[in-house]
């Protein structure tokens, strides 16, 4: 957990702005692009669903001081 965010800038080098991931069998979708997020929220309706971020991933933002991140704040 210690280098995901080197990990996120990595995947975005080489895979561009959307990107997938499995972590303890749960897919992520990771869009870095803003028009990308209006257009998947836009999409969803007046109340997208939002998943829960992984208790983990949670947990490790949280002690470093991080944002839980837009879809989950």
């Amino acid at each position: 957990m210690d280098k995901y965010q080197a990990s996120i800038l990595d995947y975005y080098a080489k895979y561009g702005k959307m990107f997938k991931e499995t972590i303890a069998g749960t897919t992520i979708v990771h869009l870095c692009d803003p028009d990308y997020m209006r257009q998947v929220f836009s999409a969803d309706g007046r109340t997208p669903h939002i998943a829960p971020l992984i208790r983990a991933l949670q947990m490790y933002r949280q002690d470093h001081g991080m944002s839980l991140g837009l879809g989950n704040t």
